[in-house]
């Protein structure tokens, strides 16, 4: 059974996957946006937002806490419908540990491979 410590990185890790498919829809293609990451009302990071041309969307996210945090570079792709044919997350959780996700969707069967 998976450590409570690696739940919440998977947790945090979908969540920020979740918030970057989320925030695309007021994006256009070739568009970008950075929102900024406030913790006690004070900007401790950032979250970039890509869409290429392709409707592929890129996102690299990150705060600092104390010298602690997550950075997160993300990579998804959809259908016609936006439903995820491929994810691709690197970086690492909150403590520092590597943290590497991939989602592969081909022939109605999908893959998901993950280093926590």
């Amino acid at each position: 059974m998976p450590s409570k410590r690696a739940m919440r990185t998977k947790a945090t890790l979908v969540a920020m996957a979740v918030f970057g498919s989320l925030c695309s829809a007021a994006v256009t293609a070739s568009d970008s946006r950075t929102y900024d990451w406030l913790t006690a009302g004070t900007v401790s990071g950032s979250h970039v937002l890509l869409i290429k041309d392709d409707g592929t969307r890129v996102s690299d996210f990150e705060f600092n806490d104390r010298g602690r945090g997550p950075r997160i570079h993300e990579i998804v792709a959809t259908d016609e419908a936006g439903l995820p044919l491929r994810l691709e997350i690197s970086g690492h959780s909150y403590m520092g540990a590597p943290a590497e996700e991939t989602l592969a969707v081909a022939d109605g069967i999908a893959r998901w491979k993950s280093t926590l």
